[in-house]
């Protein structure tokens, strides 16, 4: 069943993860619902009023709607801080919150695409993706360039104490992989738990043979 947005629900959600991840200081913005296919949400604020919106015209889950509300949020918080980032939007300091917060499971990207959701077509795209657990034992799943994906798995085998078990495939799916970034040096992506690594491997009968 489609998941029914409401701005309720918007500031409901706001607060509890606003104190999960926060610790409540963030100020409380106004919320809207829109209706336009070409943003999942966007942070605003004009003459005094911070606003956050999120369209309700794609098919997604909670958990869907909930990854766009703290990628604003994040926002809020770089304005609220005035903090000044490495670029105009989504800067060291946006991917250094973002990789904080999906630690806890989220999947929050540079961007939100509108690519992956239910009212646009299939793309086509190939999609060259890496997966590994670090020294840390997390796993990790990132996006890469297509013209970068030798440069990766040499850099994977030169530190094996840090990415261990790796693997690398390619998809069509947009539904999971639009969002991610397409990697072409750092490693940009977000925290998977170890049953969706071993359902990464089983789904693309991944031996491991390149982990080292």
């Amino acid at each position: 069943m489609r998941f029914q947005l409401t701005t309720q629900w918007m500031s409901d959600t706001f607060d509890e993860y606003n104190k999960a991840y926060w610790q409540g200081k963030l100020r409380k913005p106004e919320f809207a619902i829109c209706h336009t296919k070409t943003i999942l949400g966007q942070f605003s604020f004009s003459h005094g009023q911070w606003l956050i919106r999120i369209s309700d015209k794609f098919d997604r889950t909670e958990k869907e709607y909930t990854n766009t509300l703290l990628h604003e949020m994040i926002h809020l918080y770089i304005r609220q801080n005035k903090l000044k980032d490495t670029r105009r939007h989504h800067g060291r300091i946006f991917y250094k919150e973002a990789d904080r917060i999906n630690q806890h499971g989220w999947n929050i990207s540079r961007t939100g695409s509108v690519a992956a959701c239910g009212l646009t077509n299939k793309t086509g795209a190939e999609y060259h993706m890496a997966a590994f657990k670090d020294k840390n034992g997390k796993y990790f799943l990132m996006g890469m360039n297509g013209k970068k994906v030798s440069y990766f798995k040499t850099h994977f085998s030169k530190y094996p104490d840090y990415y261990k078990e790796w693997f690398t495939f390619t998809s069509h799916d947009d539904a999971k992989y639009a969002n991610f970034t397409k990697c072409v040096k750092a490693c940009r992506g977000w925290f998977i738990s170890k049953d969706e690594f071993i359902e990464l491997k089983k789904e693309y009968n991944i031996k491991l043979k390149e982990a080292v």
